[in-house]
């Protein structure tokens, strides 16, 4: 296993970039994930090309790369307005990491709509035949990461996951890989399943850190849940995915003592 490096993902109720670039980088830290790009302080439209240049400097000048967490964007809709929207959110957000740097641009790709009828619901995908959706987005991802040269790679959630990561598997793209969740794999695929996948042709390159009990998405502090990562090739980046800045300290020494 070569060199782990160990960052922190956005915690709730960060203020300001600097703040959060400056407090991971008095914490530790190897890098910085800015998460939520559709919410201040982190959205595009709120760094020019001045602001992106500052940021660079200002997170080399304390030691740490960057990497960036899409926002709410849905490559797998069947909404053709929001697909439009979406196909051009990923380029905008894969600028962003361009110009800051980022050393990858993770995203969910998208979610099967959930339609509610009486009496019951269901997904999307229950329904309609997505291989399709699932390709184009893949392609979409592809052509935005050879143009601007990024690292995009696709977070496991937990609908659609096999044909995504067959599709990214049989993607040309050097350009285009693999985030594992561990906490979602936890609640759906199963972390040494979905790991096997991702590690197949070379593609895993981070993984998302946190536990829960298996039930939902809690978000919560390793050793606090069932999660166990025991034998697991890891990824040269692991991003811890927290709720607040103590919880993402004690996980990160957790894993140091189980894992490294």
């Amino acid at each position: 296993m070569g060199r782990v490096h160990l960052g922190l993902s956005t915690p709730t109720f960060v203020d300001t970039i600097d703040e959060f670039l400056e407090r991971t980088a008095r914490d530790g830290w190897d890098f910085a994930e800015f998460n939520h790009l559709d919410l201040p302080p982190f959205s595009p439209e709120l760094l020019d090309t001045g602001e992106r240049a500052r940021v660079k400097d200002l997170a080399a000048d304390l030691g740490l790369e960057i990497s960036l967490h899409a926002g709410d964007c849905d490559l797998l809709t069947l909404d053709p307005g929001f697909l439009r929207y979406s196909e051009d959110r990923i380029l905008t957000e894969a600028e962003l990491a361009r110009d800051l740097g980022a050393v990858y641009l993770n995203t969910h790709l998208g979610f099967p709509e959930r339609m509610v009828r009486p009496g019951k619901s269901l997904w999307a995908d229950e329904h309609f035949d997505f291989q399709r959706r699932v390709a184009e987005a893949v392609r979409h991802v592809a052509r935005v990461a050879d143009a601007t040269g990024v690292r995009i790679l696709y977070e496991n959630t937990y609908r659609l996951i096999e044909p995504l990561m067959e599709a990214i598997n049989e993607c040309s793209s050097p350009n285009v890989g693999f985030l594992l969740d561990v906490g979602h794999a936890n609640i759906a695929g199963g972390v040494r399943e979905l790991h096997s996948t991702m590690s197949r042709k070379g593609k895993l390159f981070a993984l998302h850190l946190h536990d829960n009990d298996g039930r939902w998405d809690q978000h919560a502090p390793l050793g606090s849940g069932t999660l166990d990562l025991e034998g697991i090739e890891l990824p040269p980046y692991v991003a811890v995915e927290v709720r607040n800045w103590d919880m993402a300290l004690g996980t990160r020494e957790e894993f140091r003592k189980r894992y490294l």
